[in-house]
């Protein structure tokens, strides 16, 4: 699986909180940074954890990859750690972005030119990502209307939502979550024969693992160059092996 660029990610989230009006209530400009409907508290925070997990990620990545840079880690990571300390969500915007300075942003994007370098990692455009989602909510529509068993309408239902959410979250937690969640489902086939028949012989099934290999060989183009050849050949060998069995 290849690595990710939160370094990158994060920085396209900074700097678009730096162009948010400072006077405006927190909580409502990260619901409106990280594409969360109005008033929908719980979602919000579930989205503000996953920004507060990208610094830990991207000193993983440098200790993994660029110990060299590990030391300056300070420089970039102290100044956004303090503001996720210091803010406070129901007063200004400032209380957060206050912290952020010119420099840190110009850290994140070294960083994340550092990464790429290493990784050629792009996001996909956000068209493209609706209009898999798209498909996948008619798909989930259908098996929540279907007259498939309980076993696999709960199945397929909870891991299609655990998908859907993730795609509508890709900017914050990248792609490899949801590569690796396609896979599961796919590969889930071989471990529950009910679901084998169900995507051998039922139209929806054939839906599923049709959308399922399209999100994967769109997505593997946005992965590293130099780790596509593995990536693609993992997938490629996941779903071959289930149309395989389906025969």
């Amino acid at each position: 699986m290849p690595q990710d660029n939160p370094a990158a990610r994060l920085k396209v989230i900074l700097e678009n909180g730096f162009k948010a009006p400072k006077d405006k209530q927190c909580i409502v400009t990260w619901g409106e940074l990280l594409h969360v409907k109005e008033n929908d508290t719980k979602e919000i925070f579930t989205r503000l954890s996953k920004v507060m997990e990208l610094p830990a990620k991207i000193t993983y990545q440098l200790q993994m990859h660029f110990p060299q840079y590990v030391e300056t880690s300070d420089l970039w990571r102290a100044p956004i750690e303090a503001a996720f300390i210091n803010q406070q969500l129901g007063a200004k915007w400032d209380s957060f972005i206050n912290h952020i300075n010119p420099h840190c942003i110009a850290h994140l994007g070294l960083i994340g030119e550092i990464l790429h370098s290493k990784f050629l990692l792009n996001l996909p455009p956000e068209d493209e990502i609706s209009k898999l989602i798209s498909e996948l909510n008619t798909i989930l529509t259908d098996v929540e209307n279907s007259s498939l068993p309980i076993n696999i309408k709960l199945y397929l239902t909870q891991e299609l939502m655990e998908l859907i959410k993730m795609m509508r979250e890709y900017k914050i937690i990248g792609l490899e979550p949801i590569i690796k969640q396609t896979e599961s489902i796919i590969g889930h086939s071989h471990r529950d024969n009910s679901f084998y028949t169900f995507l051998k012989d039922h139209e929806i099934g054939q839906r599923v693992l049709d959308n399922l290999s399209a999100i994967s060989s769109i997505l593997t183009i946005y992965l590293s160059i130099p780790q596509l050849p593995q990536v693609v050949e993992s997938t490629s060998q996941l779903v071959q092996s289930t149309f395989l069995l389906l025969k």
